[in-house]
């Protein structure tokens, strides 16, 4: 419940929040998103049951996450208009690199503290990388800007209204493989012998579970 609330979240803040896009300078709109995700996983951590757990982690972070990732994505593409293509991309990438990065240090700080710890550590960082994301943009001297109506240019009007439909329930039939795998993956890996990265049979320390 936890992570549909949170992808949920996201998938809604992707497709609405292109209207702040260029409210605002990108390094205050990346300092601004980072802490409201800190705020979330802190909330998350402190709270006295699951439903903190569903409001910091699920709508807070969630949205937090989604307003970031679709600024990311935009960005790079108008930062980079002749390979639109390949930035965005990159930027894809480096998002998913998250959960290959991360699982090591948050088995460690579950371990250290529970959950609490885990979700406290999430915001700590979320905060340093926001904050130096915010540093580099605002040297960059890089802008955001749509369009004179307010609009994001991405082609929009392009193609039919069958076209449309079809690429979105493209892009919908092949987010639902990714997301299967992904939330199946450990699972898959313990199957296979894998055994689970860092798992440790010792009790949470925290309040309550995720």
């Amino acid at each position: 419940m936890t992570y549909s609330i949170a992808l949920a979240s996201l998938a809604a803040s992707v497709f609405w929040g292109h209207r702040l896009y260029d409210r605002v300078t990108p390094a205050i709109y990346v300092a601004i998103v980072g802490t409201v995700a800190a705020v979330g996983c802190a909330v998350a951590a402190l709270g006295s049951s699951i439903v903190f757990a569903w409001i910091g982690f699920g709508v807070v972070f969630g949205g937090a996450n989604g307003m970031g990732y679709g600024y990311a994505l935009q960005l790079a593409g108008r930062a980079f208009p002749q390979g639109k293509g390949f930035a965005m991309g990159i930027a894809t990438a480096s998002y998913a690199l998250g959960a290959v990065v991360f699982p090591l240090p948050l088995r460690i700080a579950i371990d250290f503290g529970g959950w609490t710890a885990a979700l406290l550590f999430l915001a700590v960082c979320l905060v340093v990388f926001s904050a130096a994301s915010a540093l580099v943009l605002s040297r960059s001297l890089f802008m955001y800007f749509s369009g004179a109506d307010g609009s994001v240019d991405i082609g929009v009007g392009t193609l039919s209204r069958p076209q449309t439909i079809w690429l979105w329930l493209s892009y919908c039939g092949a987010v639902t493989a990714g997301l299967m795998a992904i939330g199946h993956a450990s699972g898959l890996t313990d199957s296979r012998g894998g055994g689970r990265f860092g798992a440790s049979e010792r009790p949470s320390s925290s309040r309550f579970r995720i």
